[in-house]
C-alpha cells in the first residue's frame, strides 16, 4: 500500500486552512510548526518520494482522528469522528504520563510473579 501524494496534500492543506495561513505557505508552515524537513514533506505531497511508516506514524501523532482506512485504503472521511473535526496535536506540545519509581517497581514486581506463575525464571 502507499499513500498518494493528495492525500498529504490534503492533510496539510486541511491544518494551513484551520491555523489560516496563506494558502501558498500551507506546506512550510506545517513543517516548521511540526520542526519536520521542507524539501522530504514537499517531495511527498508531489510523488517525488514515497512515505514510509515513519511518515505515516508522524501523520498519525500530528492528527489524532486521522482514519487510516482513508489513508490507506481510500475509505472513508479523512477524519475518524463523526463531526470531521481536525483535531491536531500542538506543535511542541507531548502527550506524556508522568511514571514514578514506585509506579515503576511495582509494575516489574507484578511482571516478576506473572513470569514465575508461568514457570519462567
Amino acid at each position: 500500500m502507499t499513500i498518494e501524494g493528495d492525500k498529504i496534500r490534503a492533510l496539510i492543506e486541511e491544518y494551513g486552512r484551520q491555523k489560516e495561513y496563506p494558502e501558498k505557505s500551507y506546506i512550510p508552515k506545517f513543517c516548521e510548526d511540526f520542526d519536520l524537513n521542507y524539501t522530504q514533506w514537499f517531495s511527498y505531497t508531489k510523488e517525488k518520494q514515497k512515505p514510509g511508516i515513519k511518515i505515516i506514524y508522524s501523520l498519525m501523532n500530528i492528527f489524532p482522528n486521522l482514519n487510516l482506512n482513508w489513508l490507506l485504503k481510500d475509505e472513508g472521511q479523512m477524519f475518524s469522528s463523526s463531526d470531521n473535526y481536525l483535531k491536531v496535536l500542538e506543535p511542541g506540545a507531548k502527550y506524556v504520563k508522568e511514571v514514578s519509581n514506585l509506579d515503576l517497581m511495582n509494575k516489574l514486581e507484578e511482571l516478576h510473579r506473572d513470569l514465575k506463575t508461568v514457570g519462567v525464571k
